[in-house]
């Protein structure tokens, strides 16, 4: 199956799971309209059986897993439960990340097992957060590295580029998209690599950043 042919199938399932629900939260309230809407059973139990009656006709039916990762089913719930909407993630604290890690063997298993507990969101969360932080030193190294340096040394009377770190507005889309769509096996992957080009960037980074710092103490 190629990518087009999986991007559709991915899209008629997860409108199917948003129409299902929708017809399972209906029914729920049509058999609680006596009771006051804040104390009337939302739990995913309820949701769960709901959706089996009514997708019973048609053979259809979800798992557990589509009321927390299809956001679109997870933000009718949380409506239905009249509950506040979801704050996005906030990835601006990757751009106060510029730590260089340890390439050893025991360092690189120690982070394996760190980020292999963590849950798919969570991966999405790191994997949308080291991409963003990427492009911003990648930006940055493209700055500092077209700057002439004569003999190896900062010029003098040239600023340090210093660009502010910007969190791009299609973060939080991937975000969504990764934490639904993507295995925890693909997100652990995608994090190695990004790990090692932000490592990249940063110590090429750091070489040319001690020029400028020598040439201030010269």
């Amino acid at each position: 199956m190629n990518d087009d042919s999986h991007e559709s199938t991915y899209a008629v399932r997860a409108a199917r799971s948003v129409r299902l629900v929708q017809d399972a939260l209906a029914r729920l309230d049509e058999q609680q309209q006596h009771v006051p809407r804040d104390q009337r059973d939302y739990s995913r139990k309820a949701i769960l059986e709901a959706v089996r009656v009514v997708g019973e006709s048609q053979g259809e039916v979800i798992g557990i897993s589509t009321l927390r990762r299809n956001s679109a089913v997870a933000q009718l719930i949380r409506e239905a439960r009249q509950q506040a909407p979801e704050p996005p993630p906030d990835f601006s604290q990757f751009g106060a990340l510029q730590t260089v890690y340890s390439s050893s063997k025991r360092a690189r298993s120690r982070r394996a097992k760190k980020f292999a507990v963590l849950s798919r969101a969570e991966l999405a969360y790191w994997v949308v957060g080291r991409q963003e932080q990427e492009r911003h030193l990648h930006e940055l190294r493209v700055k500092l590295e077209a700057i002439p340096l004569p003999d190896g040394l900062w010029p003098r009377g040239t600023e340090l580029p210093n660009p502010l770190f910007k969190v791009s507005s299609s973060a939080p889309h991937r975000y969504q998209q990764m934490r639904e769509r993507v295995t925890r096996a693909r997100l652990l992957e995608m994090l190695k690599t990004l790990h090692e080009r932000v490592d990249e960037h940063l110590r090429a980074i750091d070489v040319i950043q001690r020029l400028y710092i020598e040439q201030l103490l010269r």
